[in-house]
């Protein structure tokens, strides 16, 4: 007779389970000040009316609808070369790109589109 010995179930540590909690909470608290202030945003970067509310949603849109790209294209980065390699590789592309927003003029006191000010800050 054959005996067949299952291991037992695994259970993930509850830290593990309170850090994807967090983290999550965290990627959804990114993009909904985003939505809430859409009116704000469009009315200060875009100059107001329902066609600056839809670019400030268009532009939250690329935002959202490309994190699953991302996550494809680092990921797989992550699988080949390590988390380190990823995580030291995405924070040198975001850190130069935290610098432009500041610099940023209300769209009446700008005579170029809000996308182009940030060029103000290199000359």
């Amino acid at each position: 007779m054959v005996s067949h010995v299952s291991p037992a179930p695994t259970q993930l540590p509850h830290s593990s389970i309170a850090i994807a909690a967090f983290s999550t909470v965290v990627k959804w608290y990114d993009f909904t000040p985003h939505l809430f202030m859409t009116t704000v945003l469009s009315r200060v970067f875009f100059g107001g009316g329902d066609a600056s509310v839809l670019t400030a949603l268009a532009v939250f849109a690329i935002g959202y609808l490309l994190r699953p790209l991302e996550a494809l294209v680092f990921g797989h980065i992550g699988d080949r070369y390590g988390r380190r390699t990823v995580l030291l590789g995405s924070m040198a592309v975001m850190a130069p790109r935290c610098w432009p927003p500041p610099c940023f003029r209300p769209a009446p006191q700008s005579a170029r589109p809000p996308g182009l000010c940030c060029w103000d800050c290199v000359a």
